[in-house]
């Protein structure tokens, strides 16, 4: 069996090169060939990914998700652990680091869509029509973003997928040293919903390499001193050179320190861009360094891929190249304090480097700025005269210090990247914190949008355009029941041939129609023809969503001619016109109640498909949905966590209709919630249920949820928040009054549920957006 084959992977599948390069071990045998493709198939992926749209946000946010799972996999018969040790071996990093890397590169996608958001200025809308009127709204710089990806450590991928959670599409050029994390990742994608018109691999010779910086739109590129020199000067591509990162101890106990130093020396193998390369000591300087040596001295020198391994391995010629690399520095005042042989030749055929410690007389020593690719310190003393000139140019600096206008100093100074004060390590980082600056902020821009909003009208147009809402409302619901959408499906049909299919009047049909174009529903074709927008599309026969329109135009918009009796009494405008409230009269009229369960599918079905990706659930374990309907979301929630049952909770007359379609891991429980809900559950579900209760009522079901769960067992509720300033566009606030008429419930504010949470027993652990202007709020049972 020959090596592995590593084919391309371009916008039209996978591609074999005649024109390959080896893969080769640190012990020299060749792991794989890696198909390298010419400047032409550059060209025309580019061209290709250029004319892709961009996957929507809640696709790419579920995908996202599912592409961290499938990384963590099997990926094209390759099982993690055999993935993992091609990685190893390939790159030298260290096993257990590159275990470590593969669930951080995991957890970086599951995360990527909440990483960039953090990004995005407060002032600055993520969409155009999330805000109303004219105002700030973040946009892509471009269409394409190129990778040149670097070899030295798999978790370098894990910045450059938060771009595909903003919309570009993405060509990676991977490194040949070690290209499996990047192939692996790409297919994951792929497998998990991104297209192959969204995320390519495009391996190529450094000959071809600039050829991808020039088509894409952007570049993201790693390397060197060289390579900073090469584009550091240009706008559209940003450089992540070397870290440089250093320690500060300048509280005068460095020795009690010295852990702190040690692993921001040695994490991750000790061959990131943030690991410290530089440690300046306010005190004695050569006496830290002493203990320094001692420490890393104690370090094993395993093979790469044993399982207590440490430091990178290399090939023997290219540790010997290194050592003497290091010994070549070592004048000027420069002192090697490790002594003897730095390499170890292992048992496999490759070398490891011991960890290197050089004593410098000043901490303006040019060798300080020297990064090596295996743990090497060099330590110098520092003074608080000497200032911050030493520690500039560092993407991590851990500074020890209790010296406030010192820290304010290094905050402020701009070649820092990142300040960790006190005894934080310099690799320590987290999804969503800045690296060398956020991703987002190269990849990104605001721009002002101006438009005709209900703050620009005068009064009497504005007050004049509110007075025609509900004309709209009803002509959506007219389209809804004659079945426009239906009608206009195969062809743009004359407002003459609606009326012919649908047996209403030629002239009030045109009328219509003209109407629901003004509305965004339809599009005028020509000639007087229409056909649907992706909008008008909602209202077809195969779409809940038509169900939601007819529900609301016909008791819904029969019990709002009562709204003024709520208002005076407090009482709903349902009951008022009915004589029964609307949940009392679904399970009377069983007709309505389908409709009603349909229409609420509508956007259930939203909710089903984005909350894999946002919330937390366990691998095995029970799922209860309270007030859970037809089943819908708790469908979703199964078939994303194949471990996991799901019992539905219901009214009998809604329960009793339940069909288990997911293998005899979805049951339905009947009852009434304010008294009691199905025990022993993992994470229980409250979709759109609190809205439609006031307070008190709200309180009796959380409790109840409560009594029902042991602590740790996670709630999690999904529910429109209430802005909570001017200026929002937000469903909320109709919502509100939609539920003083309907059901006698309210939307609320974000801190109004924490509060009623907090009262029944439950705590608060975050809050994600989803669809339709709906939020998860995230609690635990406390």
């Amino acid at each position: 069996m020959g090596p592995r084959q590593l084919d391309a992977l371009g916008t039209t599948g996978a591609f074999r090169a005649t024109r390959r390069q080896q893969v080769t071990a640190v012990d020299g045998a060749v792991l794989a060939e890696l198909s390298l493709v010419p400047r032409l198939h550059v060209k025309r992926n580019v061209a290709a990914l250029r004319r892709a749209e961009p996957l929507s946000a809640p696709r790419r946010r579920r995908a996202l998700a599912d592409a961290a799972r499938a990384f963590l996999g099997t990926v094209d018969g390759i099982a993690l652990p055999e993935h993992e040790r091609a990685v190893c071996r390939a790159s030298g990093v260290a096993l257990p680091v590159v275990r470590a890397a593969s669930l951080a590169l995991a957890r970086s996608a599951e995360v990527a869509a909440d990483s960039v958001d953090r990004a995005r200025p407060t002032g600055s809308a993520a969409h155009w029509l999330d805000r109303a009127g004219s105002g700030a709204v973040w946009s892509r710089r471009g269409d394409v973003l190129a990778v040149h990806a670097p070899g030295n450590h798999p978790g370098t991928h894990t910045e450059w997928i938060e771009a595909l959670a903003l919309g570009y599409r993405i060509a990676v050029r991977p490194s040949g040293r070690e290209p499996f994390t990047p192939h692996r990742l790409v297919t994951a994608l792929r497998h998990a919903g991104f297209g192959p018109d969204q995320v390519v691999l495009l391996p190529t010779d450094h000959d071809v390499a600039d050829d991808l910086v020039a088509a894409a739109d952007l570049a993201l590129v790693y390397g060197g001193d060289q390579l900073v020199r090469r584009y550091g000067n240009r706008s559209d591509v940003l450089v992540q050179g070397p870290g440089r990162s250093k320690v500060l101890l300048a509280d005068g106990r460095p020795a009690e320190h010295l852990d702190v130093v040690v692993d921001s020396i040695t994490g991750h193998g000790g061959t990131a861009c943030v690991n410290a390369t530089a440690v300046l000591v306010d005190g004695d300087a050569e006496d830290l360094a002493r203990l320094l040596a001692e420490r890393l001295d104690a370090i094993p020198a395993h093979p790469a891929d044993h399982d207590a391994a440490v430091l990178p391995a290399h090939t023997p010629a290219r540790a010997r190249e290194l050592e003497a690399h290091l010994r070549s520095k070592l004048d000027g005042g420069a002192r090697l304090i490790t002594a003897g042989d730095l390499v170890r030749e292992q048992p496999d055929g490759s070398a490891v480097l011991r960890p290197a410690v050089v004593l410098l007389d000043a901490p303006d020593a040019p060798q300080a700025g020297v990064e090596l690719p295996f743990p090497c310190a060099w330590v110098a003393p520092w003074r608080p005269d000497d200032g911050t000139g030493p520690l500039r140019d560092t993407l991590v600096l851990t500074a020890v210090t209790g010296d406030d206008g010192l820290l304010t100093r290094l905050v402020d100074e701009p070649s820092i990247s990142n300040v960790h004060v006190g005894d934080h390590a310099t690799h320590l980082m987290a999804p969503g914190l800045p690296h060398d600056g956020h991703l987002a902020e190269f990849l990104m821009r605001s721009k002002t949008v101006l438009r005709t909003g209900t703050e620009d009208a005068d009064p009497h147009t504005r007050l004049l355009g509110l007075l025609s809402g509900h004309w709209a409302a009803r002509a959506v619901h007219v389209a809804a029941e004659l079945g426009i959408a239906d009608r206009v499906r195969e062809r743009p049909l004359t407002g003459a041939e609606v009326a012919a299919g649908a047996g209403t009047d030629p002239g009030a049909t045109e009328r219509l129609l003209r109407h629901l174009a003004h509305l965004g529903l339809l599009r005028d074709t020509g000639g007087g023809a229409f056909t649907t927008t992706g909008t008008g599309a909602l209202l077809r026969d195969d779409d809940p969503f038509r169900d939601l329109v007819r529900l609301y135009g016909a008791e819904f918009y029969q019990a709002w001619n009562e709204l003024e009796s709520a208002v005076r009494t407090g009482g709903t405008a349902f009951g008022h016109h009915f004589g029964i409230e609307h949940f009392d009269h679904f399970a009377r009229h069983h007709g309505t109640a389908r409709t009603f369960d349909r229409a609420m599918r509508a956007v259930t079905r939203l909710v089903g498909e984005a909350l894999p990706a946002v919330a937390e659930f366990p691998a095995t374990g029970t799922a209860i949905d309270v007030g859970g309907g037809d089943g819908t979301l708790l469908r979703h929630v199964l078939a994303a966590n194949p471990g996991l049952h799901g019992v539905l909770f219901d009214r009998d007359h809604v329960a009793g209709r339940l069909d288990d379609d997911c293998g005899g891991r979805l049951t339905a429980a009947a009852g009434d919630f304010f008294r009691q809900v199905p025990a022993g559950g993992d994470v229980y579900l409250l979709s759109r249920v609190l809205h439609d209760w006031n307070d008190a009522d709200c309180a009796r079901l959380l409790r109840t949820c409560r009594d029902a769960c042991e602590p740790g067992a996670r709630l999690l509720v999904v529910e429109r928040l209430l802005p909570d300033g001017p200026g929002r566009e937000s469903l909320a606030a109709a919502w509100d009054m939609q539920m003083l008429a309907i059901t006698g419930g309210r939307e609320r504010h974000r801190d109004e549920y924490e509060k009623l949470l907090s009262g029944a027993g439950f705590a608060v652990e975050s809050a994600r957006r989803l669809p339709v202007d709906l939020s998860l709020l995230a609690a635990r049972a406390v």
